[in-house]
């Protein structure tokens, strides 16, 4: 075949054949990436009719298990706050005037006991509530009775937890005197002088906040909260170690809601010195039982035994009379579900 002859048909097939391979591969790549492209679509249709034939968010079987947990929830909180209330001290609607023989019927009781279990009581006729027991009447409100009951039962419950532990005395009561921040919160209005010989108009603006002093200083008042209410009471009183720790294990397994907030002691004896020293009290005595018999031939040296020391020497603790301060918190729960702001 002569190639100058055909030179022009050569290089055109040539060229040709070029160009079909570059279309054959770009037909190929193209292919490809529309395979990829339409599988990415058929997955993403895929999907969309797979939430499209979903239920829709919340579906009826989600909120019924939610209510089904809801109620659970709220039975366990029932329970709980039922066993929490199970015996507190519950309110007492009175009117202001049966609120002085209930105070001295209440102190009557505690005498009784008291004297039957040889345990003295402070001197105060009111046991917290002095001016109350000498004639003046509480505050005509309903919120203000129903607490001072409560006050007066817990004070009594505290004072025949002293009297069960077998204290000495009860020595102190004092209760959070909140009625009292009441009138407080009331002062008188200032007066605002116009010049000379013009009479003092008092000026009238918004009362002042009422001042909140804690019952034991250094020890603020617990926190208000509508799930529970809180008393704080004061009992001091004189014992022995064991009848004080029988008393504050009886605090911690009574049925009533306490919380032991502080708690202080002090010995009543002042001469109480330094631990004595077993060893060097028993030397000292040998020491003693030689000089006053100086040793003889043949007979033996006297023998000094631990009962030659005092009982009083010999016993560490738990003899002396304590005076103990403690600070109480009673919690009463209310029954926030059914509205009520006391049980």
């Amino acid at each position: 075949m002569n190639f100058r002859k055909n030179s022009i048909l050569i290089i055109g097939g040539g060229i040709a054949v070029v160009l079909l391979a570059i279309a054959l591969f770009f037909l190929i790549t193209y292919q490809k990436q529309y395979r990829e492209n339409q599988a990415a679509f058929n997955a993403a249709r895929n999907r969309l009719n797979s939430l499209n034939q979903r239920n829709p968010f919340p579906s009826s079987e989600n909120v019924t298990l939610a209510g089904e947990n809801l109620e659970r929830l709220h039975d366990r909180r029932e329970a709980l706050q039922q066993s929490l209330m199970r015996g507190q001290i519950r309110a007492e609607q009175i009117e202001p005037a049966r609120f002085a023989p209930m105070l001295e019927e209440t102190a009557r009781r505690i005498r009784a006991k008291a004297s039957a279990a040889s345990v003295t009581l402070p001197a105060d006729p009111g046991l917290g509530f002095r001016d109350y027991a000498a004639g003046k009447l509480p505050p005509n409100d309903p919120k203000i009775m129903e607490r001072l009951v409560i006050q007066i039962r817990g004070l009594e419950d505290l004072i025949d937890l002293a009297i069960e532990a077998k204290v000495q005395s009860v020595d102190t009561i004092a209760r959070d005197e909140f009625e009292m921040r009441t009138a407080e919160a009331a002062p008188e209005a200032p007066t605002d002088v116009r010049g000379r010989g013009r009479g003092a108009a008092p000026v009238r603006g918004a009362p002042m906040a009422p001042v909140v002093r804690p019952l034991v200083a250094g020890l603020p008042l617990p926190e208000e909260s509508d799930q529970y209410e809180v008393e704080r009471f004061v009992i001091g009183f004189t014992a022995r170690e064991s009848a004080v720790f029988d008393f504050l294990n009886r605090l911690s397994s009574r049925k009533v809601n306490y919380a032991l907030v502080d708690v202080s002691f002090e010995n009543t004896r002042t001469d109480v010195g330094r631990p004595v020293d077993m060893k060097a009290r028993l030397a000292a005595l040998a020491s003693a039982a030689r000089t006053a018999q100086p040793a003889m031939p043949g007979v033996a040296a006297p023998e000094v035994r631990l009962e030659d020391i005092s009982r009083e020497e010999r016993v560490v603790s738990g003899r002396d009379l304590i005076r103990v301060r403690a600070v109480v918190d009673m919690y009463r729960f209310t029954d926030v579900r059914a509205g009520e702001g006391t049980p």
